[in-house]
């Protein structure tokens, strides 16, 4: 059971930033930029909760400045170094999770990607979606559409189920999430996108509250 008071999805995907695991393999998103090249990405996100529709668009610039450190640009901020750890996982500053969590969920789905990556490859990880206080982790199944040398297509979807009790009532709850991922030269990202949806049954009628989030990468023009 779930027991949320006035719960929304405005920290959803956001725990999967805390820890950026990129070990040097398919799923490593950000480590398989070369060192000393720069990638510009443009992210979007879209957020229905209970306060209403919301979105963002940010452009992230990335440098591989070294073996063990990227520099992060936002907007045309000043960069920010991250350091990169022995075992490949990045230590984020609290100031970036947000804005970085879309690269930490695909860093997440892709770490267990079987080596070395083939069409039609498939293998199972959980993706956390906070509801509240609360988490669910959703099964989902990831499979490489088209893989060939250093390029692959990846799909993946998933769902899981609870229960939340927002006041006196528990209201049985449904989860789903889709993410398409395109890796280009070096595997690294071409482009992206997910969604994650939460339908709340609140009554006997068939009558329901949905929420969902959802963000997209693509490189800048």
């Amino acid at each position: 059971m779930k027991s949320v008071v006035g719960f929304t999805l405005a920290g959803l995907l956001l725990a999967a930033a805390v820890s950026l695991p990129l070990p040097a393999s398919a799923g490593s998103a950000l480590a398989a930029i070369p060192v000393g090249r720069t990638m510009t990405y443009h992210v979007t996100s879209q957020s229905v909760t209970q306060s209403g529709p919301q979105s963002g668009s940010h452009y992230i610039k990335l440098t591989h400045t070294t073996p063990t450190s990227f520099s992060v640009s936002v907007d045309g901020a000043p960069g920010q170094t991250i350091a990169m750890g022995a075992n490949g996982s990045l230590n984020v500053p609290p100031q970036l999770k947000t804005v970085l969590a879309p690269f930490a969920q695909i860093g997440l789905l892709l770490r267990g990607a079987p080596q070395p990556l083939s069409a039609n490859a498939t293998w199972s990880v959980n993706l956390p979606v906070p509801i509240g206080d609360d988490t669910v982790n959703v099964p989902m199944i990831m499979r490489a559409l088209q893989a060939a040398h250093t390029h692959a297509t990846i799909a993946g979807s998933g769902s899981g189920s609870t229960k939340i009790q927002p006041g006196v009532r528990q209201f049985p709850t449904n989860v789903n999430a889709t993410t398409n991922v395109s890796l280009g030269a070096d595997f690294t990202i071409a482009s992206a996108s997910s969604n994650v949806t939460i339908v709340v049954h609140v009554g006997r009628l068939g009558r329901e509250k949905q929420y969902s989030s959802s963000w997209t990468i693509a490189p800048a023009q």
